[in-house]
């Protein structure tokens, strides 16, 4: 039997709510963390499972003993509600073209619809999420997991620990790996989340292990980070929203402010520095002034990710 062979075996017990689940060969921590995993990543529709215990028989039969966070009952229950809850995004998802559009389309329903918030159990379960518009990083890409799987794009959660604006870490945290026509990349919904306001903004969406690394953590992943992420195709790469040199920022604000757009966000390729930051701003300033503008604008900085944001009320 191989270990995925292995790993279904366990899943198909659990969704049966064996009390005793006999091991197939030797197991020790890691093997548990390992099972653990694949419960919680790639199939995030068991939230119902909240550890393995392992125990020796009498015959010395290893036994991996489930415990379960709901009752049958109630888990048949919670899947149903949250099944009725989704109905309408997945037929949305139905109705995309490709996996990018099914992607973007998950990320701002997630964004929009949840707000991040620890009220116990269900805000580490998708549960919290989906059905009641609150969670925290593991519930909220579990969720993600779930919806992206639904409409067949691949993805697997990631587990390790982030930083805080303030560039201390903020301990255990979780996010997404997603497969884009061939290529894999980092989805932080999360964090995401976390830095919008009145528009959505994608400073995690698509990143390479490189850009992810600026402030996260990688622990456990089931795939190569390091290898897969590789390949530059981030949100503001791919509208080409990423820049390199002054002159072609200037241009970009002047076709903003010709727009009168009212919320402005951009990627600098060079990593965030004070001196970066001036000069930003002083080619944001010059411009309103060239061109005569009157308004009001504030301005938000992901330092980590070195993106930048604009609210605008023009007069």
């Amino acid at each position: 039997m191989t270990k995925n062979e292995y790993y279904q075996s366990i899943v198909k017990s659990l969704v049966n709510y064996e009390t005793e689940i006999r091991a197939d060969g030797a197991i020790d921590s890691k093997s548990v963390d390992d099972i653990m995993y694949y419960v919680k990543s790639i199939d995030p529709s068991l939230f119902h499972v909240g550890s393995l215990q392992v125990a020796v028989s009498m015959l010395g039969n290893i036994i991996i003993h489930p415990e379960y966070l709901y009752s049958e009952a109630e888990y048949k229950s919670l899947k149903k509600q949250i099944s009725e809850k989704i109905r309408p995004v997945k037929q949305y998802l139905a109705t995309l073209s490709n996996d990018a559009e099914k992607e973007k389309y998950v990320h701002d329903y997630v964004c929009r619809s949840v707000r991040y918030s620890d009220n116990g159990l269900v805000s580490h379960l998708l549960v919290g999420p989906l059905l009641y518009g609150e969670g925290v990083c593991d519930g909220i890409s579990q969720s993600v997991q779930l919806l992206l799987k639904s409409c067949g794009v691949k993805s697997y959660m990631v587990t390790g620990s982030a930083y805080n604006r303030h560039h201390t870490n903020d301990g255990a945290h979780a996010w997404n790996v997603v497969c884009i026509d061939g290529r894999w990349y980092h989805l932080d919904v999360t964090f995401d989340l976390g830095v919008s306001s009145d528009f959505l903004k994608y400073d995690y969406y698509n990143l390479t292990t490189n850009q992810i690394l600026a402030d996260h953590v990688i622990d456990y992943a089931p795939i190569d980070c390091k290898r897969e992420c590789v390949h530059v195709g981030d949100y503001y790469t791919q509208r080409k929203l990423c820049f390199s040199d002054y002159d072609t920022l200037k241009r970009y604000f002047r076709h903003v402010f010709t727009k009168r757009k009212e919320h402005v966000q951009l990627r600098m390729s060079a990593s965030y520095s004070e001196a970066l930051k001036n000069d930003v701003v002083f080619v944001w300033n010059s411009v309103a002034r060239e061109m005569n503008l009157t308004m009001r604008s504030g301005m938000s900085v992901n330092e980590f990710q070195s993106v930048f944001a604009w609210d605008v009320q023009y007069f």
